[in-house]
C-alpha cells in the first residue's frame, strides 16, 4: 500500500463523508457544503403547492444530499409538491467534541429561514410546508420544534419523523467524543 495517495479516487461532498460504497461515483469534495436542492413538478402550477423540506441522517458526521437516495425528483412529480434537500455541516466542522454548538443546525435554520422566504418563486406555499428527517434528521426536525417561533419553529406547519430511534446512537457517540477529548488533554496532544 502507497500511504503518499489518497486512500480513495474521489472525495465526497462533505470532508469527513468517504463514499467506502461507491467512490468511482462520488462528486468532488468541496469545503462549500451550505447548499440545497429544490425540485419541483414539471405541471406548471395554477396555485402555488405544499412543501416537504428533508434533513438527512448520518449521526451528524455523515450524508450528504448528492446522494441519489436523497432526489426528490420523484416525489415531487408523483405527489405535486416543491421538495428541498438541505446540506449541512457535519463532524469536526458542524459540532463541537462537548456538544456546546452546532454549526450544522445553525445551518439547516438558515435554510429553512431562506425557503420560507424564497419558496414562492419555486411554486411553493409558506403555509403548508412540511420538515421532514431519518435518523439524527428527525432529531433535527425536533430541534427546529424546539427553536422559539421567530425562527424555524414558526416556518413550517407539520413534521414527518423517520427512524427517530435510530438517533439515540448519537448520545453514545456524544460520550465517545467527550471520551476522546479527554484522553487527548490527558497525553497533551493538543
Amino acid at each position: 500500500m502507497d500511504n503518499t495517495q489518497p486512500f480513495m479516487k474521489k472525495w465526497t461532498h462533505s470532508a469527513q463523508d468517504m463514499a467506502l460504497l461507491s467512490d468511482e461515483d462520488s462528486p468532488a469534495m468541496s469545503e462549500k457544503c451550505l447548499f440545497l436542492n429544490i425540485w419541483t413538478p414539471s405541471i406548471a402550477q395554477t396555485e402555488q403547492i405544499p412543501v416537504m423540506i428533508w434533513i438527512h441522517g448520518g449521526n451528524f458526521l455523515t450524508g450528504g444530499i448528492r446522494s441519489e437516495l436523497y432526489n426528490g425528483g420523484f416525489l415531487a412529480a408523483f405527489s405535486n409538491v416543491v421538495v428541498v434537500t438541505v446540506q449541512y455541516r457535519l463532524g469536526i466542522f458542524g459540532i463541537d467534541l462537548e456538544n456546546k454548538f452546532h454549526l450544522g443546525i445553525d445551518d439547516q435554520r438558515a435554510a429553512i429561514s431562506w425557503i420560507n422566504n424564497n419558496v414562492h418563486a419555486f411554486g411553493g406555499s409558506r403555509s403548508r410546508i412540511t420538515l421532514f428527517g431519518s435518523g439524527v434528521g428527525a432529531v433535527s426536525v425536533l430541534e427546529m420544534v424546539r427553536s422559539p417561533p421567530d425562527t424555524p419553529n414558526g416556518m413550517f406547519q407539520q413534521i414527518i419523523l423517520h427512524s427517530y430511534e435510530g438517533a439515540i446512537s448519537l448520545l453514545k457517540e456524544q460520550k465517545a467524543y467527550a471520551a476522546l477529548k479527554r484522553l487527548i488533554e490527558d497525553v497533551s496532544v493538543i
